[in-house]
C-alpha cells in the first residue's frame, strides 16, 4: 500500500505556477449586482506604467535577496522561507500602501515569509532579527522570559499614515484568525476604518475547522469587520501531502462559498496579475463590505522548510521547480530591469 501511495504521488506531483492563469470564480455568488460589479472590473484595461512594473520587480527582488542571504548566513536556521512565493509580498504591499480610508490593517499570517514581510514591507530592524537568531530576545532587558520563536516574531509600526499591526501567532497557524477579527472589531469600536488581512496556506485553509468557524462568525452582527481580504499563499503541499491527497474539493479555496464570497486566482509568477488582484480585491470589499480571497498559486523551493530534502516525496516537482529561476528573476528579465546574467539562481 505504501508503494503504491508513493507511486501515485510521484506520477501526480504537484504543477508549476501557470502564468496565464487569472480568473474570478463567482458563479455561485447569489447576489446578481456583485457579479456584474466583477465582471465590469474584470473587462477593464489593466496597463502599467515602466515605473510601477520596476517597483514590483524590486519588491520581489528583495524578497529574494534577503531570503538569499539567509541561506548564506544562517543555514542552519529554521526561518520557512518565501521563495517561490514572492508574489504575496506584491498583494501584502498593495493591501498596505491603498490610499483607503482604513487608518489601521490588522495582519494575522502563518510562519511562511513572515521574516521577508517583516523586514521587506513593516521596517522591522534587520539587527533586531539577527540578533533573535543568535540567541537574544526581542522583549526589551526589564521584561523577563524568552520571547517567542524567531517565526512568531510581530510588529506595530507606520506605513504611510496606517498603523499596521501584524500579530503574534502560535505554531497552530490558523488559530490566529478569529484574534485578527476581534483586533480589527475592536478598532472599528474606538475609529473609522480597518483592514483586516488574513493569509492562509493552501492546506491549513482547507484542513483546519477554525478556518470555517471563523468566516461563518464573520458576516453576524457583533461581529462584522466590514470584511477581510484573504491571501492563500498556495504552495500546492501540506507539509509533504499533495492537494489531491489532503481535500477532495478542487480548490484550497472552496470553503469562501459558505460565505457567498468571491475568489479571484492568480499565478505567483505573474506579479502584475497579482497586483491586478489585489486591487479589484479591494474595490470589491469597499463596494460590498464582505470578505475576499486571493489564491495565489505558487510553490515552495526549499520543502518545509529549510532543512528538509522536499525531493524525498516529491521528486517530480522538484525536479521542475530547481530548474527554474524565482519568480522576482523570471519578472526582473521580463521586463529588462537588470541584464540576464546579474540575475543567478538562489
Amino acid at each position: 500500500m505504501f508503494t503504491l501511495l508513493n507511486r501515485f504521488i510521484r506520477n501526480n506531483g504537484c504543477k508549476v505556477p501557470n502564468t496565464r492563469l487569472y480568473h474570478w470564480q463567482i458563479d455561485h455568488l447569489e447576489n446578481e449586482n456583485e457579479r456584474s460589479f466583477i465582471e465590469t472590473m474584470f473587462k477593464e484595461d489593466f496597463k502599467l506604467t515602466a515605473e510601477v512594473q520596476h517597483d514590483l520587480a524590486r519588491t520581489m527582488l528583495f524578497s529574494e535577496t534577503f531570503d538569499f542571504f539567509m541561506t548564506k548566513r544562517f543555514g542552519q536556521v529554521k526561518r520557512y522561507g518565501l521563495e517561490g512565493a514572492e508574489g504575496m509580498m506584491v498583494a501584502m504591499n498593495s493591501f498596505l500602501n491603498d490610499d483607503d480610508a482604513s487608518s489601521t490593517a490588522v495582519i494575522g499570517m502563518p510562519h511562511r515569509g513572515r521574516l521577508n514581510v517583516l523586514t521587506g514591507l513593516l521596517k522591522y530592524p534587520s539587527e533586531a532579527m539577527f540578533a533573535k537568531i543568535l540567541g537574544g530576545k526581542e522583549l526589551p532587558e526589564r521584561i523577563p522570559g524568552s520571547g517567542d520563536v524567531l517565526s512568531h516574531l510581530w510588529t506595530d509600526t507606520m506605513i504611510k499614515d496606517k498603523r499596521v499591526i501584524l500579530l503574534p501567532n502560535p505554531s497552530h497557524l490558523e488559530a490566529v484568525n478569529p484574534v485578527t477579527l476581534g483586533v480589527a472589531r475592536h478598532f472599528i469600536n474606538i475609529q473609522n476604518g480597518v483592514l483586516p488581512i488574513q493569509v492562509h496556506g493552501d492546506a491549513a485553509f482547507s484542513g483546519q475547522g477554525i478556518v470555517q468557524e471563523t468566516l461563518l462568525l464573520s458576516g453576524l452582527p457583533g461581529f462584522k469587520v466590514g470584511g477581510s481580504v484573504h491571501i492563500i499563499v498556495n504552495n500546492q503541499l501540506g507539509f509533504t501531502t499533495p492537494s489531491q491527497l489532503g481535500r477532495c474539493s478542487k480548490h484550497a479555496s472552496d470553503p469562501m462559498k459558505m460565505i457567498d464570497s468571491p475568489v479571484v486566482h492568480v499565478s505567483g509568477d505573474d506579479p502584475e496579475g497579482i497586483l491586478r488582484a489585489s486591487r479589484e480585491c479591494l474595490m470589491y470589499r469597499r463596494q460590498f463590505k464582505k470578505d475576499v480571497l486571493i489564491n495565489i498559486d505558487c510553490y515552495r523551493r526549499h520543502g518545509h522548510n529549510e532543512l528538509d530534502e522536499p525531493s524525498f516525496t516529491q521528486p517530480v516537482m522538484y525536479r521542475k521547480i530547481r530548474s527554474r529561476d524565482l519568480p522576482g528573476t523570471l519578472y526582473a528579465k521580463k521586463i529588462g530591469l537588470v541584464p540576464n546574467d546579474h540575475l543567478c539562481k538562489c
